[in-house]
C-alpha cells in the first residue's frame, strides 16, 4: 500500500522553490492582516448578546469587589473563567472595550497560527510547511467567521482554538522537553475553564501521546488524572440546564435533523453560505477523511515515521469533531440551520487544517497517479466554495457593523431609549438601562463616552 515517503522530494522542492516560497508566505501574513482591517473597519465598542452579562463584572472592578465566585460562575453550559480575566485585564489598560477585545482574539489566533507553523514543521519539510500554513491561514482568519472576529465576549472560540494547538505540538513529539507536558497541562485547563467545548481538549491529548505509548504510560496516566480534576472541577456545584427544546433528544427534535446538525457544523468553513445540504454534505466528506487519517496512522504496514507524522494531525482532526458531537447534543433543537452559526466555523476550520496535512502527508505515501484526479478536484471544489464563504463572511461583517452602531447609538443614550430598542442587548430592559446608567456613572460602556458626536462610525472605539 504504501511506498517511501521521501520519494518525490526533488519535485516537491521544484515546486515551491523561489517565487512560489515568497507568494505562499506572504498569503500567510495577509490574511491576519485583512482580518486586522476589517476589525478597524466594523467593530463597534458595544456589549451585545451575551457580553451584557459580564457588565456586573466591570462595575465590581471599578468598585474593587470582584470575587473569585463571580469568575467562577456559570454562563449557560460554560465556564469561562480565562475569558473573564482577559476582559477584565483589557478593562484596566483603559476601560472596558470591545473593539480592544476583538484585537485581542485577533492576536490570541495569531499566536495558534504561530503554533500551526511550528507543528508543520515538525512534520513537513520548509517548503512544504509554508504552502500548508498559506492555506490554513485562510481558514484560521476566514471572515466567515465574523461574530468571532467582531463580538469581544467571542474571545473564548480562539483562545481554545490556540490551546488546543500548543498542546498537540507540545506533547506529540517523543523528545519533547522536560517542560512540555506541564506546559500542555496548564494550557488544557485554559481550554477547559474557558468554555464546555474546551473540555474535549483532554481526549485530544490521549491521542498525541499515543504516538509512542510504551515511552509514554506514565504520562497518559497523568494525563488522564489531570484532566478528572479538570472535569470534576468543571461540574463541582453544577446548574444543570438541561436539554429542554433545544436538546437533540428533545420530543420536538426530528430524529434526521440530529445528524444533519453535526455534519453541517462541521462543514460550515466551506459552506454554511450555502445551506445545510451542502453543509453537510462537506462534513460528511471531512468526517470520511478524518477515518481514512486515523485508519492509515495505526495500518500495521505503515513506513517507519509515518504514524508519527499522522497522528497530531489526527489528534487535531478528533477536536472539531468531539465539539460537534457536544454542541448537536445541546442545540439540535433549534433546528439544523443553528448549526451555521459563523462562531462554530471556529472550531470547525481545524478540522479542515488537519485533513489538508494528513492528505499531504498519505499523498506521498501513495502512488501519486492514483491520487492526483480525486486531489484537484478536492483542490479546486475547496477553493470555489472558500471564495463564496469568504464573500458571505464579508456582507456579515457589513451588516453587523451597521445593526451594532445602531447599538451603540442606543447604548449612549439609556435613559431616553425605549424598552424595545434595550431589548436589542438583553431580555430584560430594566437590567439593561440600569446597568448601563451605572456604567455612565464610573465613566465605563457607551454611555460613558457622552463626548462623542451622534453616530460617530470613525469613534465609536
Amino acid at each position: 500500500m504504501y511506498i517511501d515517503l521521501k520519494r518525490d522530494s526533488a519535485s516537491q522542492a521544484a515546486l515551491t522553490a523561489g517565487p512560489f516560497s515568497v507568494a505562499f508566505g506572504v498569503l500567510a501574513v495577509a490574511a491576519p492582516l485583512c482580518i486586522a482591517a476589517l476589525i478597524v473597519r466594523y467593530a463597534v465598542n458595544v456589549p451585545i448578546y451575551d457580553e451584557f452579562d459580564w457588565a456586573p463584572l466591570i462595575l465590581h472592578l471599578h468598585a474593587g469587589t470582584i470575587s473569585l465566585g463571580e469568575l467562577w460562575m456559570q454562563h449557560n453550559d460554560h465556564r469561562m473563567f480565562f475569558p473573564k480575566l482577559v476582559a477584565l485585564g483589557l478593562a484596566m489598560l483603559g476601560g472596558w472595550s470591545q473593539f480592544r477585545e476583538c484585537a485581542a482574539s485577533l492576536a490570541i489566533a495569531v499566536a495558534g497560527q504561530l503554533i500551526l507553523l511550528r507543528l508543520l514543521r515538525a512534520t513537513f519539510p520548509a517548503r512544504t510547511a509554508l504552502v500548508l500554513l498559506a492555506g490554513d491561514s485562510l481558514l484560521l482568519f476566514s471572515p466567515s467567521q465574523s461574530e468571532n472576529w467582531l463580538w469581544g465576549f467571542q474571545t473564548a472560540w480562539l483562545l481554545i482554538n490556540t490551546c488546543v494547538l500548543a498542546v498537540i505540538v507540545l506533547l506529540f513529539r517523543s523528545k519533547s522537553s522536560a517542560w512540555s507536558f506541564p506546559v500542555a497541562a496548564a494550557l488544557a485547563y485554559v481550554a477547559s475553564f474557558s468554555s464546555l467545548t474546551g473540555l474535549n481538549i483532554w481526549p485530544v491529548g490521549l491521542i498525541a501521546l499515543s504516538s509512542s505509548f510504551r515511552m509514554r504510560r506514565g504520562l497518559l496516566a497523568c494525563w488522564i488524572a489531570f484532566g478528572v480534576i479538570a472535569v470534576a472541577l468543571y461540574f463541582h456545584n453544577y446548574q444543570y440546564l438541561g436539554q429542554g427544546p433545544s436538546g437533540a433528544f428533545s420530543r420536538d427534535t426530528p430524529p434526521s435533523t440530529v445528524p444533519l446538525y453535526f455534519l453541517a457544523y462541521l462543514g460550515g468553513p466551506f459552506a454554511a453560505w450555502a445551506g445545510v445540504g451542502w453543509s453537510a454534505f462537506f462534513g460528511g466528506l471531512g468526517v470520511i477523511g478524518l477515518l481514512i487519517a486515523a485508519f492509515s496512522a495505526w495500518w500495521p504496514n505503515s513506513p517507519r515515521g509515518f504514524r508519527e507524522k499522522m497522528i497530531p494531525w489526527v489528534a487535531l482532526g478528533v477536536f472539531p469533531v468531539l465539539c460537534a458531537a457536544l454542541t448537536t447534543l445541546g442545540r439540535a433543537g433549534l433546528g439544523a440551520e443553528q448549526a451555521l452559526a459563523a462562531r462554530y466555523i471556529t472550531p470547525a476550520t481545524l478540522l479542515w487544517i488537519a485533513l489538508f496535512s494528513a492528505g499531504t502527508t498519505l499523498a506521498a505515501a501513495l502512488p501519486r497517479p492514483h491520487l492526483q484526479p480525486a486531489l484537484r478536484l478536492t483542490i479546486v471544489a475547496c477553493a470555489a466554495f472558500y471564495v463564496c464563504a469568504f464573500a458571505n463572511g464579508l456582507g456579515h461583517m457589513r451588516e453587523s457593523y451597521n445593526e451594532t452602531l445602531e447599538d451603540y447609538r442606543i447604548a449612549t443614550h439609556p435613559a431616553t431609549a425605549t424598552d424595545q430598542q434595550l431589548q436589542r442587548f438583553y431580555p430584560i430592559p430594566s437590567v439593561v438601562r440600569s446597568e448601563l446608567q451605572e456604567l455612565q456613572d464610573v465613566g465605563e460602556g457607551p454611555a460613558g463616552r457622552p463626548d462623542l458626536p451622534e453616530g460617530c462610525p470613525n469613534l465609536c472605539r
